[in-house]
């Protein structure tokens, strides 16, 4: 179990991770576990604990935090395991400001509810992406909405909590300078100018908001969209009244497996939100790369639904 240490004060954490270290139990399905608990302390250092973790062959790792903690567990668990017959299990415990994957996901909100499921609950395969060498497990974007979410300082993103990120861009959308892209992916190409690129293996990022609307987490594909910069900023209102791009007219998609993106200058591009830079990239889907505990009737899965 990897917690986020800035996560300690979430009300009643401290006292259930207390109780079900002592007992080492889980009173919801009387399932016996041997529990190891490990909090963070610095930056990225999930990304070492979960590598660790995955290395010594444990079952599952339950991460407790936000999208960034789930993407640095993800990777941690591949660069330990890189056989995906070895790769422990992952289970969210969703307790960072957004949880857009869990919350598309349809994890549990309450505490111990959510605790109980990633304790015992059951495990589906589920696909990753993939920019250049780096893993994520919910979206990747670019562009003035991933500027404005790197730039952004954490006590914004506290009192604003959910709506933060596309408040945030949509605020600097006006006067900010849109991105020049070229993507290519098989026979078909898109070159122009843009104001978000994203590229989802889940649904829903930005602080609740849906960006790829069609995306579903064990299909064997990922799914870009892009917010072409002909699009003003009334034409973008709709993102957050209806917080879809669906309802945004004028945005391309496109359902890929493989594609290749350039841009005339370095971009940030952030991956379940966290920031990386780069000018070009070789983004891809991972097909069943990881099994990841889900409840029955997960929203995010293709075909039949989980049943036990």
């Amino acid at each position: 179990m990897i917690t986020h240490g800035r996560k300690l004060d979430t009300p009643g954490l401290r006292q259930k991770l207390d109780r079900l270290y002592r007992d080492r139990f889980s009173t919801a399905n009387d399932v016996e576990v041997d529990l190891d608990a490990r909090v963070t302390e610095a930056p990225h250092q999930a990304w070492s604990l979960a590598a660790e973790a995955a290395e010594r062959g444990v079952d599952r790792i339950i991460a407790l935090g936000g999208d960034g903690l789930v993407n640095e567990v993800v990777n941690g668990i591949l660069e330990g395991a890189p056989s995906r017959e070895q790769r422990p299990e992952l289970a969210i415990v969703p307790i960072g400001t957004a949880n857009d994957f869990a919350y598309a996901a349809d994890l549990p909100p309450e505490l111990g509810a959510a605790l109980s499921l990633a304790l015992a609950g059951p495990a589906r395969s589920v696909d990753l992406g993939r920019v250049n060498e780096r893993c994520f497990l919910n979206v990747a974007s670019g562009g003035p909405l991933s500027d404005a979410a790197a730039r952004m300082q954490p006590n914004l993103k506290g009192l604003l909590g959910e709506v933060s990120y596309i408040v945030a861009a949509l605020l600097e959308l006006p006067r900010a300078e849109p991105m020049a892209l070229r993507v290519r992916s098989g026979d078909w190409s898109w070159e122009g100018n843009a104001h978000a690129m994203i590229v989802g293996n889940g649904i829903r990022g930005g602080g609740g908001f849906e960006l790829c609307p069609s995306a579903l987490v064990n299909d064997g594909r990922l799914n870009l969209s892009i917010v072409p910069a002909e699009l003003d900023f009334s034409a973008m209102v709709p993102l957050v009244t209806d917080r879809s791009l669906e309802q945004v007219e004028g945005v391309i998609y496109r359902p890929f497996t493989e594609l290749e993106l350039e841009s005339d200058t370095d971009i940030t591009v952030n991956l379940d939100g966290e920031p990386t830079v780069l000018s070009r990239a070789h983004v891809e889907v991972l097909p069943r790369a990881l099994d990841l505990c889900l409840p029955r009737g997960s929203s995010v899965l293709q075909g039949p639904r989980l049943v036990a």
